[in-house]
């Protein structure tokens, strides 16, 4: 079979293209890996429909997510200076919450409608407004708008599990969580050589 042939071929290799990490290492990269400025949209859209799919497994009403037509969101923004800045202090809390937004755990997925919607708003209902003329109107946060229009499991959870705050300890915590799915998903073949040290 095609499959056995190219998981033994991987198995054996030794440079770093043909390399497959262990599990410590991919469970360890995924905390620092900027996977949405390092990998294309449409890999990355593949590992976090994965993902999906794994949440949703073989009872639920859809076992897939729709393929290639959801969009790639960060939960906290990108521009997150104005309403998720008050515990970044320095310049090394910056670039660190730089890097943070662009890892797996902050990333999902939602719809071509909902994402723009998102943008770069805080977390809590309360904390969102919207100026109309010289009065500001409440609006719903990030987490009310997925709590009410994103039927994912990857947001489901993520909406049950943090009521309050979507912080850099939640990203990674969730990163951590997803990397070892991403192992059980894809597990690394038996017999891997580790990479060479030198």
């Amino acid at each position: 079979m095609a499959g056995d042939v190219t998981e033994r071929f991987l198995s054996t290799a030794t440079a770093n293209a043909g390399y497959w990490p262990s599990d410590p290492e991919v469970v360890q990269a995924m905390q620092t890996l900027r996977l949405y400025k390092d990998l294309t949209q449409t890999r990355l859209r593949m590992v976090l429909e994965a993902l999906e799919d794994d949440r949703r497994g073989k009872w639920a009403e859809h076992e897939h997510c729709p393929r290639g037509t959801l969009t790639i969101e960060h939960v906290m923004p990108q521009s997150w200076e104005q309403y998720w800045g008050d515990d970044v202090t320095d310049h090394p809390a910056r670039q660190r919450r730089d890097r943070l937004v662009q890892t797996l755990g902050n990333l999902t997925l939602v719809n071509e409608r909902l994402n723009p919607k998102l943008s770069n708003r805080p977390w809590k209902d309360s904390e969102a407004q919207t100026e109309e003329g010289e009065e500001l109107k409440p609006v719903p946060g990030k987490r009310g708008l997925l709590l009410w229009h994103a039927t994912l499991k990857l947001n489901a959870e993520r909406v049950a599990r943090h009521p309050d705050t979507w912080t850099e300890e939640a990203i990674m915590v969730r990163s951590t969580e997803l990397a070892e799915t991403i192992t059980k998903i894809w597990p690394r073949p038996n017999g891997q050589i580790e990479m060479p040290t030198s």
